[in-house]
């Protein structure tokens, strides 16, 4: 970017996550110092926004509701309030944690329902939270695998 910057002077637009900007400035090295010379206007697109902090929320019910209708699914009620606080969560991956907790709640809420893959599926909350839990016991079990793998380096 530095390069394409220095040799044509095109202006970039660069979308992070909200530490990004934090990250380079503690980092000041010779890279990151190039890099951060280089800012000219730096805006926090979600400053104020984070609801658990008593922000005002990016994601209401309604967009989540458009963002995921996807036909044959239909999100009840609690599924798509359930999806909302997990969009409006910053630095969790909101969105994209979204789309993989429906994507494998779907196959949850069809297996519950002896559904086929064509036929419309109600997810409720209780499909999200089942396969929230599960992604958070296999990163649970994969850093202690990582973990058990370093201490084995170590001592050998």
């Amino acid at each position: 970017m530095r390069d394409i910057h220095d040799c044509t002077g095109c202006p970039f637009m660069l979308l992070s996550t909200k530490d990004l900007l934090e990250r380079i400035q503690r980092n000041i090295g010779p890279d990151h110092g190039q890099l951060y010379s280089r800012f000219d206007i730096v805006t926090h697109v979600s400053q104020g926004r984070d609801v658990y902090n008593g922000g005002k929320a990016l994601f209401t019910v309604e967009e989540i509701r458009q963002l995921y209708q996807v036909t044959p699914i239909k999100l009840a009620n609690d599924a798509a309030a359930y999806l909302r606080d997990v969009a409006n969560h910053l630095g969790h991956g909101s969105l994209r944690r979204c789309k993989i907790l429906l994507r494998n709640a779907v196959r949850r809420a069809r297996a519950r329902q002896s559904l086929g893959d064509d036929e419309r599926v109600t997810v409720l909350a209780d499909d999200l939270e089942w396969v929230e839990s599960r992604l958070r016991q296999e990163t649970s079990e994969l850093n202690a695998a990582r973990d058990r793998r370093k201490r084995m380096a170590v001592s050998n």
